[in-house]
């Protein structure tokens, strides 16, 4: 028997046990929706191709509006990838889902201040 199975979430949204281990999966963000999850507004991300979307915590948003700006309706045809890692949550290791956005090619004349 397979724990995984025992266990298996029935969730409309993606859970970090869901992501391979070890590895990155590349999405492309296709919108989101605005939800109610425990009595709080949360962003719901949706991906292209993807049934599940990423309900987005504050590290997670913050990360994506860092590079993509805070406005969630520009997000939509932007690249994405979703990884699981330990996170330390009111004193426990649990598994959480992070997203990185892809770099952007360096340029020859990217110019930097300082790093000539």
């Amino acid at each position: 028997m397979n724990i995984n199975d025992m266990y298996q979430s029935n969730s409309d949204y993606l859970k970090a046990e869901q992501l391979p281990p070890g590895r990155e999966v590349g999405v492309t963000i296709s919108g989101y929706e605005l939800i109610e999850l425990d009595n709080k507004k949360k962003v719901l991300l949706k991906f292209q191709g993807k049934e599940k979307g990423l309900v987005l915590n504050k590290t997670n948003a913050v990360a994506i509006s860092h590079v993509y700006g805070p406005d969630c309706n520009l997000w939509a045809g932007q690249p994405l990838f979703l990884f699981s890692t330990k996170v330390d949550y009111a004193g426990q290791m649990v598994d959480a889902i992070r997203v990185r956005v892809p770099l952007q090619a360096a340029t020859d004349d990217d110019n930097i201040p300082g790093f000539d």
